[in-house]
């Protein structure tokens, strides 16, 4: 079989240019050929592309006005002052008695709001002792007379006051007199404190 152009001439057998030839297996609707392809493309175009997705592949979302929960304090420390007891405050991740408050250990003679706010506002215990030293001459009722009339506490919480400071002149005189406070300290905490807490109800307050 050869092309040939009608011009020229052709033979029976060649295929004339130009003309068209018709397909050996005809199709039907007008002899185009559908061929098949991906995806649907008779979709409705109007419906969403995509689809939602279902709740249970879907990751969990927090609500809008959800707030991140807070880690829980370290064992033993604090992230804030109201992991700490009454009285203290969180320093780091510690709980330390506030400046100017006091620390409620049970029920005595100072549990008054007037006592509780004497005992946040300051007492120098080491001057106490040593004005009421000096014309006691060790008695401990006397001296703890002279810290009643020395502060002004209610008569039964400067008792115990007095109690603390006549204790101080009893067990810890040579390092509360001779020594550094550190040292006046750890031997008033170890000795006397402990009565004082008895008596009054509260720890001795930070700084005196």
């Amino acid at each position: 079989m050869w092309l040939c152009l009608a011009a020229l001439g052709c033979a029976d057998g060649d295929v004339l240019v130009g003309e068209v030839q018709p397909l050996a297996d005809p199709v039907p609707d007008g002899g185009f050929v559908s061929f098949p392809l991906p995806g649907n493309l008779d979709a409705d175009v109007d419906s969403e592309p995509d689809q939602a997705m279902p709740d249970a592949a879907r990751p969990p979302q927090p609500p809008p006005d959800a707030r991140p929960v807070e880690p829980p304090p370290p064992p033993g420390g604090c992230r804030g002052d109201a992991d700490c007891p009454a009285g203290q405050i969180c320093v780091g991740e510690t709980c330390v008695i506030a400046p100017g408050s006091v620390q409620r250990v049970g029920d005595g003679a100072c549990t008054d709001p007037t006592d509780e706010a004497r005992l946040g506002e300051g007492l120098d215990l080491r001057e106490l002792a040593t004005a009421c030293t000096v014309g006691c001459l060790g008695q401990e009722q006397c001296v703890v007379d002279c810290v009643r009339t020395n502060t002004q506490f209610s008569v039964a919480c400067g008792g115990c006051v007095g109690e603390l400071v006549a204790c101080i002149l009893t067990a810890c005189f040579v390092p509360c007199t001779l020594a550094d406070y550190l040292t006046c300290l750890d031997c008033r905490e170890a000795a006397c404190d402990p009565a004082f807490e008895r008596c009054s109800g509260y720890r001795v307050p930070h700084g005196w």
